[in-house]
């Protein structure tokens, strides 16, 4: 047991300290010479010394020297020892010490020892901004970044909110709230705040600053901020260049370039040489941004005197080796421009491109094609088409901000290609009917895509399969879902408007889900097109609209909004003529619980008071009814499939009569959000995964597919 004990305490101000050290000689130690030693250490030291990456107690000072403080007992047992010193403003003094020894001067024995963290708040509030979090480590082609943080607590008070805030180039700051607790000394991680966009510049610098905490001021404003480069990624040739030279495990090593759209276009490896130089060259004619990826699957890079370079018109624009798994190079090429692929299926449908064409001639651009369709046909009625032994072209050149109707007989593509027209053109639209471009290239939210021309005069905007965006009582309802790219629209408008497409926007969430039991042929969309909307009937049932034994539409009932279950009907079919106005409109319903085909009444409803009441097809173009569907207990066939126990909360039970080949499970949205291929009459599922919630399951069995209702607890 010591002799001694040792009692250390400080004060601080401004980083200036007052430490008061009380060494008792308990023990009645009579050396001669003795000292007291007081070293101040800090831990946590990123830096690499020999195996490991951090260091701890390092020497940051020696107080009041290296030959300490001389101690005298002859006149009392205590010593008391006051010692003034100052830290270092790059000192994390989260991480430092002051240890206080007490040694005999003539032997170097240390009798004793203690030590005291100089961990203390100096402030109530202050938090220090740690590291931004999820920017690129290599050069970006985008426009835009999702950056995170990561910031710690360094006040007397529990943090319990302040406001993230930051800019890229000086532009619009962007402000994010935080809420949570965070102790003295405890840090968190936010990885991703809100999206920013920005114009990117050679070298971009996001700037971030911390503010408000709990609703206050910081005492300490010299941590709230930090700034961070985001470097543009380089501009290439059309032909890169890779050097590899492989190191002692070549086995691991392989890499691949991929272009915007996530495609792997040249894939390297595994490698066979060790410590060989391999030098290769990848042609990229397009203008686009590329990903090269390399891996190594030991999870130390390229070693030793390993490396890889990118080089491209004799310029070297990376070079490295030092990474862990995987390592990723983005490069922009600017190269030709490859076009927009238009791809065609038999049937009618609405087509577009964002390129006015190099070539605009419409036979031209359909030279490719002319074997795979009836025609093709503009707003006015103008045409290409083959009349004897000869193609005609009625239209002239292509317009890139009009829309065109294709007669497809078989599947087919063709590509448009020259410049870029801006997203925001804008496409004046004449009163009546017109066939309209969609510029954008992401799909879009069609209430997003049209908003410009959402007003009074605004009869509908239909695609390509009947679908409409429209106005019914006070609303505007999309039964388009999301406006993509190379689809053209029917735009009816009773006054002149101009669309102008926004330069982004969000996409809707569009159904996965088709009839599997009244599978309808199509139809032509600029014909006219009458919409029913079904009500009453149940999540997953099928309904069919008929004129005597001619089916004319069909949908899967996906909602309890009425008007997202909208049945398009057709004036003219793919096989030719569809409904005759006038005739009897008729029914057929699907039950997913019953597995079957029902018998079912329907009343037409009018909420709006402008809806179609009578019961035979109507003469007008886009007209709409709400028909009140009542199914009857008389079941049509019997059902071979039980599920149970449904409502299910782990673990549901299958069993079919016949053999089940498929399980398909999709969302109360229409998403498929489960499949598995299965070959047995039962098949227990595992549902303790799922979000709880309704859902439609699809049974695939040698006899046919049946759909139920699943609501999983």
């Amino acid at each position: 047991m010591s002799d001694f004990t040792i009692d250390v305490d400080f004060d601080v101000a401004d980083g200036d300290y007052t430490t008061t050290i009380v060494v008792d000689n308990v023990g009645g130690n009579t050396a001669s010479n003795l000292v007291l030693q007081v070293v101040i250490t800090e831990s946590n030291l990123p830096i690499v010394w020999g195996l490991t990456q951090v260091q701890d107690f390092a020497d940051r000072l020696m107080v009041p020297n290296q030959n300490g403080t001389p101690l005298d007992f002859s006149g009392g047992s205590t010593q008391t020892v006051e010692l003034d010193f100052s830290t270092g403003s790059w000192w994390a003094i989260e991480h430092c010490e002051i240890i206080a020894f007490v040694q005999n001067n003539s032997t170097k024995e240390i009798l004793q020892g203690t030590k005291k963290s100089m961990a203390t708040p100096l402030f109530n509030l202050d938090v220090a901004i740690v590291d931004i979090l999820n920017l690129p480590e290599i050069g970006s082609c985008n426009d835009f970044i999702t950056p995170g943080v990561e910031f710690k607590n360094y006040g007397a008070e529990v943090l319990t909110s302040l406001n993230v805030n930051y800019s890229v180039n000086g532009g619009d700051v962007m402000t994010v709230p935080w809420t949570g607790s965070l102790e003295f000394l405890e840090a968190v991680s936010v990885q991703e705040l809100l999206e920013i966009t920005f114009i990117p510049e050679e070298v971009s610098i996001i700037e971030m600053y911390l503010s408000d905490p709990n609703g206050g001021v910081d005492e300490n404003p010299n941590n709230d901020a930090m700034s961070e480069e985001i470097t543009t990624a380089p501009v290439t040739g059309t032909t890169v260049q890779v050097i590899l030279k492989t190191d002692n495990y070549p086995e691991q090593t392989s890499f691949e370039f991929r272009n915007s759209a996530g495609e792997v276009l040249y894939q390297e490896g595994p490698f066979t040489q060790a410590n060989h130089l391999y030098n290769m060259y990848f042609d990229f004619p397009y203008s686009d941004c590329y990903q090269f990826e390399i891996f190594d699957t030991g999870g130390n890079g390229i070693t030793g005197n390993g490396f890889f370079t990118l080089r491209s018109n004799n310029v070297t624009f990376y070079s490295g080796g030092d990474f862990e798994y995987s390592q990723i190079i983005e490069f922009i090429v600017d190269g030709e421009d490859p076009g927009q692929t238009i791809a065609i299926e038999p049937g009618f449908q609405f087509k577009s491109t964002y390129f006015e064409p190099t070539e605009p001639d419409m036979f031209t651009i359909c030279t490719d094609i002319l074997e795979s369709i009836d025609y093709v046909r503009n707003s006015e009625g103008a045409m290409l088409r083959k009349i004897g032994p000869n193609w005609v072209n009625g239209i002239g050149d292509w317009i890139a901000t009009e829309g065109y109707l294709f007669k497809a007989v078989d599947v087919a593509s063709f590509v448009i290609s020259g410049t870029r027209l801006p997203v925001t053109t804008p496409i004046v639209l004449e009163t009546g009917f017109t066939f309209v471009s969609y510029l954008p290239e992401e799909p879009m939210d069609a209430i997003l895509a049209f908003e410009t021309i959402l007003t009074d005069n605004l009869a509908y905007v239909r695609n390509s399969l009947g679908e409409m965006l429209r106005k019914i009582g006070p609303n505007w309802v999309n039964g388009i879902g999301n406006a993509n790219p190379t689809e053209g629209y029917l735009v009816k408008l009773l006054g002149e408007e101009t669309l102008i497409y926004p330069e982004s926007g969000k996409s809707s969430i569009t159904s996965t889900l088709t009839p599997q039991h009244f599978i309808f042929e199509g139809g032509n969309a600029a014909d006219p097109v009458y919409t029913i909307y079904a009500d009453g009937l149940e999540i997953g049932d099928e309904v069919a609209t008929f004129d005597g034994k001619k089916m004319l539409g069909s949908t899967v009932i996906l909602s309890e909004d009425v008007f997202a279950n909208d049945i398009a009907i057709f004036k003219t079919l793919n096989s030719g003529n569809g409904y005759e106005v006038g005739n009897k409109i008729s029914f057929k319903v699907w039950s997913s619980e019953n597995n079957s085909e029902v018998s079912a009444d329907y009343l037409f409803t009018n909420p709006y008071g402008n809806a179609y009441m009578n019961y035979e097809f109507p003469n007008n173009d886009g007209e709409y009814s709400v028909a009140q569907f009542t199914k009857n207990s008389g079941i049509t066939k019997e059902t071979n499939i039980s599920i149970y126990p449904n409502p299910v909360k782990n673990s549901l039970n299958i069993d079919s009569k016949e053999l089940i080949e498929n399980i398909q499970v999709f969302n109360y949205l229409g998403s498929l959000v489960f499949e598995q291929k299965f070959n047995s009459n039962s098949v227990k599922l595992n549902t303790s995964d799922f979000i709880k919630g309704m859902y439609l399951i699809q049974i695939n069995t040698t006899n046919g597919i049946s759909t139920k209702r699943l609501v999983i607890q």
